[in-house]
């Protein structure tokens, strides 16, 4: 199974360039082929050889990962915090379906977990040169909310109705944050913010999730992200 460690520590480096970042890619990629090699003889183990196959559904152990961009726009889809609901439900809402849930390997058998590992992670433009102009780094948080319908974005009404399934805690100016949990099957929207509304800023969203999910079309969205 993909190592969310691994993948929480490759978001925190995003951003780095140079031996590290590359040196770090190297070992990524290192450990990927491992576990895969240790799956596929673990599973001719129990097979007995007996020609085992790869599928689609064998290589989906390795995770599901999405990649995303976008911008907050002030007087567009910068809604900040939710200080301010009207405002809040303005922010980019990037609606995903679960449908599959993790499957536990022990050493007898397999079993359904009844949920599904989440792995977000909110990485912000922020440039060497932002920091020679005196640009300070935005403070960014990540909410995640049950969803009715996923092709109907958010009100400001359901977020004073509906309480967050996940929160990523205060907002805090970093280059980076992540959130990391279970979600059961349904319907959710994940929210990326700024603390401030007005906040004009490029971001870059990466999701992972054990088992495979259904990733709608977005509202709010500026298609200018990340370089």
């Amino acid at each position: 199974m993909f190592s969310h460690e691994l993948i929480e520590w490759r978001c925190r480096l995003e951003g780095l360039n140079g031996l590290l970042l590359h040196l770090f890619s190297m070992f990524l990629c290192f450990y990927l082929l491992v576990q895969q090699v240790k799956e596929k003889a673990a599973a001719w183990k129990r097979e007995g050889f007996r020609g085992l196959q790869l599928t689609k559904e064998a290589t989906s152990d390795a995770g599901n990962l999405q990649k995303v961009k976008c911008r907050w726009v002030t007087g567009i889809n910068a809604g900040g915090c939710r200080n301010n609901m009207m405002k809040y439900s303005c922010n980019p809402q990037y609606p995903i379906t679960i449908t599959e849930t993790d499957v536990l390997s022990n050493s007898e058998e397999d079993h359904d977990d009844g949920a599904c590992s989440v792995l977000i992670c909110l990485i912000q433009n922020y440039r060497r040169m932002d920091r020679k102009l005196g640009m300070s780094m935005n403070p960014i948080g990540i909410q995640i909310y049950k969803s009715f319908d996923p092709e109907k974005a958010l009100t400001a009404e359901h977020f004073t109705l509906h309480a967050e399934v996940l929160d990523s805690g205060p907002y805090v100016a970093q280059r980076s944050i992540n959130l990391r949990s279970k979600l059961a099957p349904g319907h959710y929207v994940i929210i990326p913010s700024t603390f401030a509304p007005d906040t004009e800023g490029a971001f870059m969203l990466r999701i992972f999730t054990d088992a495979a999910i259904q990733f709608h079309e977005g509202f709010n969205l500026e298609a200018e992200g990340m370089d």
